[in-house]
Formats: structure tokens, sequence, C-alpha cells
């Protein structure tokens, strides 16, 4: 077996990249997400600041690297703007959110 060593980075954002810029999967993001994925069986999703198991991760990289399972390509552009709702909080913003108001006898 042949092992192929590369040179990593981290961005700002938390993601890893290799030395040509492609995003790295973390191995904690790897099967389950992809199967995640795949269940929707969607040709587009549009997905900023996901985590899994408290680490960042890139459904669509993951998708990608798995394959999608529905023959077709996945793209990043859903195509339209949601109207019902406006900008979703991050996962992190959410997390300090429900910290913040959580515990016994609290009430928001």
């Amino acid at each position: 077996m042949r092992v192929r060593q590369t040179a990593l980075t981290t961005d700002l954002s938390g993601r890893t990249r290799d030395l040509s810029g492609r995003t790295r999967i973390p191995a904690h993001a790897r099967t389950r997400d992809a199967d995640l994925v795949r269940s929707r069986n969607a040709g587009t999703r549009e997905q900023t600041g996901g985590l899994s198991d408290g680490g960042p991760a890139d459904l669509l990289a993951v998708c990608h690297t798995h394959g999608s399972g529905s023959g077709r390509e996945l793209t990043a552009d859903v195509g339209r703007t949601p109207t019902l709702h406006s900008k979703f909080d991050s996962a992190e913003a959410a997390d300090r959110e429900v910290a913040h108001g959580a515990g016994a006898g609290r009430t928001p």
C-alpha cells in the first residue's frame, strides 16, 4: 500500500485545506454526514457553518468525497432565496444562546 503525504493548512474559518486549496474533510465528518446528505436526495445544498461532533464540517465536500448516491452532482447554489425567514444563526451562536438561557429555574 502506498501512502501519500500532503501538507495541510487551516484557514481562519477552521477548515483544513491542502496545498492545492481543496478542503480536507475532518475524519469525524465522514460517512455519517454523507449518509445524512444522501438521505435527503436533493440536487442542491445550501449550508454554512455546519458542525459535526463539535468540529466544522463541509457537508458538500463530504458528499463529493463519498458520492451523493443520487447519481447527480450536488451544487452549493440552490437557485432561490427563502422568503419566510431571514438568515439562520450559526451553530456556534445557537449553542451560546441556548447555554446562556439554560438551567433549572431560569426563564429567558
